[in-house]
């Protein structure tokens, strides 16, 4: 059983998703100090940060919330990474990365997300729950799309 959001696997994907953004972000030009950067860093931060406030109110309706309000966050931040290209702050290719990741993190707290809706929503037979159980892959794994050694920031203009 999970004792804590920092053991989740989507909690630790989101952090290293928040570690490239600010990578990426670092090469803005200083007027998008307050536009762009402020805003997409406030995107990525939330991602992880309402998985664990989630998390720790022990309540399965609010975890569900918090998921749901995470979700959210990542669709603005893949929004805000796809505006950085077209805006011309970064070339397409040095978004890939983090827009696999955040993917990969969508994908993570949808199913998680599933899991926890009680039986009348899924059709199923009540589930038992145990805080932490429905998260899958408790374990830290490697993952296949690791952050960029040293956080470079390729592709930025």
């Amino acid at each position: 059983m999970v004792k804590s959001y920092s053991e989740l696997v989507v909690w630790q994907r989101a952090m290293e998703l928040a570690e490239m953004v600010y990578a990426l972000s670092t090469g803005f030009p200083s007027s998008e100090r307050f536009g762009l950067t402020a805003q997409i860093r406030r995107a990525v931060i939330s991602v992880p940060s309402n998985i664990a406030e989630g998390h720790e109110r022990r309540s399965r309706k609010e975890y569900r919330r918090f998921l749901t309000i995470a979700c959210g966050s990542l669709a603005e931040l893949e929004t805000q990474l796809l505006l950085c290209v077209r805006v011309g702050l970064v070339k397409e290719s040095a978004i890939e990365t983090s827009m696999a990741h955040a993917d990969e993190v969508g994908r993570m707290l949808r199913a998680i997300e599933r899991r926890l809706r009680p039986a009348r929503d899924v059709g199923e037979e009540q589930m038992s729950y145990e805080l932490g159980e429905a998260d899958a892959l408790l374990s830290p794994q490697p993952s296949a799309l690791s952050p960029p050694s040293g956080l470079e920031r390729s592709g930025v203009r």
